[in-house]
């Protein structure tokens, strides 16, 4: 079985059950997924982030208005930089390893790329992934972005990669060298490894955890249970 073109959600959901996985992304018995309230919320603001950085004299929602300082300087880096790009459907292929179109045929990985900025003259390029949720401690995913960026312009050595926090409007960073791509691969390469065993193998198994209380789609699988009531 030959492994599918992968993305960050989906070597998380293997990572977190491969059974999950195969039911959503390979035997797709999975229903409509229902938005919760928090992944409603994340859809508005990157919608709205995107039409304000890219469109020229768009204005955000009053509940987003606080957001404006953080983006007006992301749209003057733009600007400066004479680059910028929003919500950039991206991908690699493998053989040969490199940019290609996000459906060609030896596609293997997908992203997109919340704001990116190249300066080419000055060999540097700036990232930045918008968060909505709980912060966390996990650069695979800024990891991935680097690659293709380093990558898609080969005289870009130097990127600064961004986590936008909007729950209290903070930035963690990463800045990366060219010659670190050995080390950002391996951010992500054990879960990669994981995931071409189960297509190797044929084999995905279920991994029981705290997600299998009501956090799991997979409704059918045995260790599903009903979310645990607070008291």
């Amino acid at each position: 079985m030959i492994p599918r073109p992968w993305s960050h959600s989906a070597l998380e959901t293997h990572g977190n059950c491969p059974w999950q996985y195969h039911e959503k992304y390979i035997a797709r018995n999975l229903p409509p997924e229902e938005k919760s309230k928090q992944q409603l919320w994340g859809i508005k603001v990157h919608e709205k982030f995107d039409a304000y950085v890219s469109r020229p004299g768009n204005t955000l929602p009053v509940d987003l208005e606080i957001y404006k300082d953080f983006l007006d300087k992301l749209i003057a880096e733009g600007e400066a930089n004479g680059h910028a790009k929003t919500e950039c459907k991206v991908a690699l292929g493998i053989n040969p390893f490199g940019p290609c179109s996000y459906f060609a045929k030896n596609v293997w990985w997908r992203g997109i790329i919340d704001f990116h900025t190249i300066n080419a003259a000055e060999g540097r390029a700036k990232i930045v992934d918008y968060k909505t949720g709980k912060k966390k401690d996990d650069w695979a995913q800024l990891a991935e972005s680097a690659l293709w960026i380093f990558a898609e312009y080969p005289k870009v050595n130097l990127i600064n990669a961004q986590y936008y926090w909007t729950e209290d409007m903070t930035v963690t960073k990463k800045v990366w060298a060219r010659s670190e791509m050995d080390t950002l691969v391996a951010m992500f390469s054990d879960k990669l490894a994981a995931y071409a065993h189960s297509f190797k193998t044929e084999v995905f198994g279920k991994k029981q955890s705290g997600l299998c209380y009501g956090y799991c789609p997979v409704t059918s699988c045995e260790f599903w249970k009903p979310k645990k009531e607070r008291y």
